[in-house]
């Protein structure tokens, strides 16, 4: 799975874009887990998969419908909870959540504040290239989410089965 993630966080950082055959096409691996296995990757159970599957749904369409997020996105969210059920999804949701509002914030500090550095290396005949405004899926959230999936990993604790 670490793999994968990384595959799709490398292509969503490079090409800005989630191909299906990195999203969609881990959804028949996932399938197959659940069908032969009678659980997800992880452990979890044939309804958690499934629920968590709904879920990650439910929490990009609305993104997606705004045009905050793209479509493969969604697709790699749901395809993550497919894999690995619903706390799993849950918990790499949320650090998505608070890395992206972390950047943000950063970002607009560099907005803020990268005229008055300017300025000042204007004396040494210097200038920095201008931060570019927060518009749009202009963040790669795709790699931010795979991320967060490789970080959920290595804290097994809070997805091992109770």
């Amino acid at each position: 799975m670490s793999l994968w993630c990384l595959a799709c966080g490398f292509y969503d950082l490079t090409q800005r874009r989630l191909p299906n055959l990195l999203t969609l096409g881990m959804h028949v691996p996932a399938l197959a887990v659940l069908v032969i296995a009678g659980e997800g990757f992880l452990g979890a159970s044939i309804t958690s998969c499934l629920l968590a599957w709904a879920a990650a749904l439910v929490l990009t369409l609305p993104a997606y419908a705004f045009n905050w997020l793209g479509a493969g996105d969604a697709k790699f969210l749901a395809a993550i909870g497919l894999l690995t059920g619903l706390k799993f999804l849950f918990v790499t949701y949320i650090i998505a959540a608070l890395t992206t509002g972390l950047v943000i914030l950063i970002w607009l500090s560099l907005q803020r504040y990268w005229p008055f550095v300017n300025l000042q290396l204007s004396s040494l005949n210097l200038r920095l290239p201008d931060i570019p405004l927060l518009r749009g899926k202009i963040l790669p959230f795709g790699a931010i989410l795979a991320l967060s999936a490789i970080i959920t990993l290595m804290l097994p604790h809070l997805w091992e089965a109770a």
